[in-house]
């Protein structure tokens, strides 16, 4: 009786295992399956060749970029997107895991593919033809004809994309550098037209063909800069001097004017370069000969640049210079706060939560002159100085409007310390910008929101 029982107990304790077995066995073939849904190389492959992700995903996936980089994270805006052509899931936590899986089960793979993505996302800054700004008539398109037939010389596929113009004239759609590079390859093909080849820094090929001419001065080896278009208008007319206002965008962007052929960039010293610290003046940088017609021409006559400044305020100003950095810096997070705060409220800010930047100048229009007026009235609020003063709308020689300003500077119209201000019609857009910390701008931006919640007019999101 015993030895019977003993077996049943075998019996069972071994099915039992093997039921456990089973169940382990299953859990990882379905693991393993689902590994292999996530990478299928074929369909993969053809994804990631056509780029097909909206600008909204791409702007979604440089959201979670920022967000992971603050946070000492891994995971990078390519690495986003490698998750999403494998997997079509948009979601950070989801992407996050189909990458780790990817990378488990296909590390060699993946890692070739994440070196070309690089070579090309990393170095992006500019569609290769800008806004056409002074006449809005001309519009482009853009085509993905990426291996599309081609008979012209032989049956082929098109190796490149189509960027249309709706004006079908020569010289009327100047062509820019999408990245900084070197140019590999230039002059005339069969195939291609005028063409220039330029490689960029991550090793991708930028390949600009059917040109009806381009700048010249280049040569095979010469290094491009991202936007470069200065030497496009030169070669048409050498004798013409460009001179850049770069008020407001010192120090914001790696690349200055006089470092893509400007003759001579002029600003203020109470704006960006002055640091809070300069009282006063102005600044001009450039070519020798600008510098010195300008230096006769705008000091007393015969005396020219040799006078230099002569306020009693050397100290002041070269110390500004020296902090602009990192004051310019904390403005320009503070105007990223700014964007995001109000774009998330529903109102239209320019520039967005997400562009790129080449100023510190943010605006926020309200289509509502109490929400604006209510803005203001908070940044004064957040001053330093005359935080106890009203701001009111009033009548500015030279605005066919009344305009409301707020700033409460220890320098008097220092515009890189915080301020605010805007014409009183519609769309009733004020235009905050400065902030010598980032913590005072962030300051200003939420006692902004406090007013403007004060108006009974706006419903915050729960957090």
């Amino acid at each position: 009786m015993r030895i019977i029982m003993k077996k049943k107990i075998c019996v069972i304790i071994l099915f039992f295992l093997l039921l456990v077995i089973d169940c382990s066995l299953l859990q990882q073939i379905q693991k393993r399956a689902a590994f292999y849904i996530v990478f299928e190389q074929q369909e993969f492959f053809q994804k990631l060749r056509n780029q097909e992700v909206s600008p909204e995903t791409v702007l979604k996936f440089r959201e979670y970029e920022s967000e992971d980089g603050e946070a000492q994270d891994d995971m990078t805006f390519t690495r986003y997107l490698l998750a999403y052509y494998a997997s079509d899931l948009t979601e950070k936590n989801e992407l996050k895991d189909v990458y780790k899986r990817l990378l488990h089960f296909h590390k060699e793979e993946i890692e070739k593919q994440e070196a070309y993505l690089d070579s090309i996302w990393s170095d992006i800054v500019y569609f290769p033809v800008p806004d056409t700004i002074w006449d809005e008539e001309k519009k482009v398109t853009f085509g993905d004809t990426w291996m599309q037939s081609r008979t012209y010389g032989g049956d082929r596929g098109h190796e490149g994309c189509d960027i249309m113009a709706d004006i079908n004239a020569r010289g009327n759609y100047p062509v820019i550098s999408v990245c900084d590079g070197t140019i590999e390859q230039m002059g005339w093909l069969e195939l291609g037209g005028y063409r220039i080849g330029i490689r960029s820094p991550h090793g991708a090929y930028f390949y600009y063909a059917h040109l009806s001419d381009y700048a010249e001065g280049f040569s095979i080896g010469d290094e491009v800069h991202a936007g470069e278009l200065i030497a496009f208008i030169k070669e048409r007319k050498p004798d013409v001097l460009c001179m850049v206002d770069n008020c407001y965008g010192e120090f914001v962007e790696l690349t200055e004017p006089s470092e893509v052929g400007a003759d001579l960039v002029v600003g203020s010293l109470i704006k960006n370069p002055g640091g809070g610290l300069a009282p006063i003046g102005g600044y001009l940088c450039g070519t020798k000969e600008c510098i010195e017609r300008a230096a006769y021409r705008l000091t007393s006559p015969g005396l020219g640049k040799e006078v230099g400044a002569t306020l009693g305020v050397t100290a002041t100003l070269t110390q500004g210079l020296f902090l602009a950095p990192t004051v310019v810096k904390g403005a320009l997070k503070g105007a990223i706060f700014s964007a995001n705060i109000y774009e998330t409220l529903g109102y239209r800010v320019i520039p967005d939560g997400k562009e790129s930047r080449h100023d510190i100048i943010q605006e926020v229009e309200f289509h509502d002159p109490e929400l604006m007026t209510a803005f203001c009235e908070g940044i004064q609020a957040a001053a330093p100085v005359d935080s106890f003063v009203r701001p009111e709308p009033w009548d500015m020689p030279g605005f066919d409007s009344q305009v409301i300003m707020a700033a409460g500077a220890f320098v008097s119209g220092s515009s890189i310390e915080l301020s605010a201000d805007g014409p009183m019609k519609d769309p009733y857009a004020v235009y905050f910008q400065g902030g010598l910390t980032w913590e005072h701008a962030k300051y200003g931006i939420m006692m902004s929101l406090q007013k403007i919640y004060e108006t009974g007019k706006i419903q915050l999101p729960e957090v």
